[in-house]
């Protein structure tokens, strides 16, 4: 099912594949939606640092490359639908292939599909839109390394690690620029200041 999303359009517009550092993956982004301002700078440091984290649970999988691309409703459902057989919008979708010869040799590639629209509409709720698109980031990467949330215990061991990871990028200061970029129109404190 995975090799059918392979070379979804969506996903894999505009990215390159040749010879990568082993040491630093290349991360792309796409902007497929038109709800919100992205500022890839500040999402590609997020991403890279949280990449870091994922050699630490998974040291196994070198990562080459990083193709994050943000999604509408209707995106995300289109994808979920074409990968997954689900005709209904999500949060994310990550897929993550080996390295193939000749291709990228070099290590692993991910594909992260992230929900703007989810995210600005449950965000609020739940300590802002930004933080929520943050969380699905760093959920749409956990998943990468193989880590599953089809279980309650299984879904409760994956936010522990996600929640320690936005605690970590709070404190190194990468979540700064998406809360003030990201959602320009919605309101400061507008949410209930919940967390989860």
């Amino acid at each position: 099912m995975f090799a059918a999303c392979r070379n979804y359009s969506m996903l894999r517009t505009g990215c390159e594949l040749g010879k990568v550092n082993r040491v630093k993956p290349r991360i792309l982004t796409a902007n497929r939606q038109r709800l919100a301002r992205l500022p890839a700078a500040a999402i590609r440091r997020l991403a890279a640092a949280w990449l870091a984290r994922l050699r630490e649970i998974a040291p196994e999988r070198a990562w080459a490359e990083l193709n994050l691309t943000w999604l509408d409703d209707a995106g995300m459902r289109e994808l979920n639908r074409r990968c997954f057989g689900r005709d209904r919008p999500t949060d994310v979708i990550s897929l993550a292939y080996p390295p193939r010869p000749g291709v990228t040799p070099d290590g692993w590639t991910g594909d992260v599909a992230v929900n703007v629209a989810r995210a600005s509409q449950v965000g609020p709720r739940y300590g802002g839109a930004a933080r929520e698109l943050a969380l699905y980031l760093a959920h749409g990467i956990h998943h990468l390394s193989g880590a599953r949330d089809d279980t309650p215990r299984r879904r409760a061991a994956m936010r522990r690690v996600e929640r320690a990871w936005l605690r970590a990028a709070a404190r190194e200061g990468l979540l700064a620029a998406l809360q003030s970029v990201m959602f320009p129109a919605a309101p400061r404190g507008g949410g209930t200041g919940k967390t989860r």
